[in-house]
């Protein structure tokens, strides 16, 4: 009788998390800041992504884990440009920091197929060109691990593929919450010296992104006093201040 197959192999993931904006469409809101059940939405990103290098792109913030955090140049000049800035730290030497003792670690690692088991490097270390990177907002409170190990096992399951995207029952892409190869994100943000006031879209859309339908409303963020009650409705929960 052959002998069962081993545990899929565990695959590290990088990430780029969007955690800047004013906020201001929710009445200036630190929206990343909100706690729910005792977690920011900030941390539930972080929780989300499975190991290898992450980067938080915004305001200097407390957060679980080991993080690189940077700012995107000119500060607020928007999400694309904190796009190549979290890019730009992904491939450079500088080190992660640790959170402050009393912050739990929570960063888990996910399992993705077998024939990915050559993708991404240990915790630590740099991107290489074939490495997969997530680029997420910080304020998507049904964010989890299942939903990037879904878009990763799609994108390592096509070759040909820049990234995947999760995309709503209509057909709209959420850019802010997809996975990418390494490599054909520099190519995107080589088109351009500056992202700076330019949009997500003009970045993103070129790579032609696998686009994988979400499941429920793991694709919704939170950016009107409207997404907050609703979100607050489905939860059962109420958003605690910004710590």
């Amino acid at each position: 009788m052959p002998a069962a197959p081993g545990p899929e192999p565990a695959v590290p993931l990088s990430a780029v998390i969007l955690a800047g904006g004013s906020g201001a469409r929710l009445g200036g809101v630190d929206k990343p800041g909100l706690a729910l059940d005792g977690r920011s939405l900030l941390d539930r990103a972080i929780a989300a992504v499975p190991g290898g290098r992450v980067v938080v792109v915004g305001p200097p913030r407390r957060s679980v884990g080991e993080v690189i955090q940077t700012l995107e140049d000119p500060p607020g000049s928007g999400p694309a440009a904190a796009i190549a800035a979290g890019v730009i730290a992904l491939g450079s030497r500088r080190v992660a920091e640790p959170a402050p003792a009393d912050v739990p670690r929570s960063v888990p690692t996910i399992a993705l197929p077998a024939t990915s088991a050559d993708v991404g490097k240990e915790r630590g270390t740099e991107t290489g060109p074939d490495d997969l990177v997530a680029v997420l907002a910080a304020d998507l409170p049904g964010i989890t691990s299942d939903v990037v190990r879904r878009l990763a096992g799609v994108v390592l399951a096509t070759p040909a593929a820049a990234g995947a995207v999760l995309v709503d029952g209509r057909g709209h892409e959420q850019w802010l919450l997809g996975v990418w190869r390494s490599a054909a994100l520099v190519t995107a943000l080589s088109a351009h010296d500056s992202w700076a006031g330019r949009s997500v879209r003009a970045l993103l859309q070129p790579l032609s992104p696998l686009r994988l339908p979400a499941t429920g409303d793991e694709h919704r963020d939170l950016d009107t006093p409207a997404d907050r009650s609703a979100w607050e409705d489905r939860l059962g929960a109420t958003f605690g201040p910004p710590d």
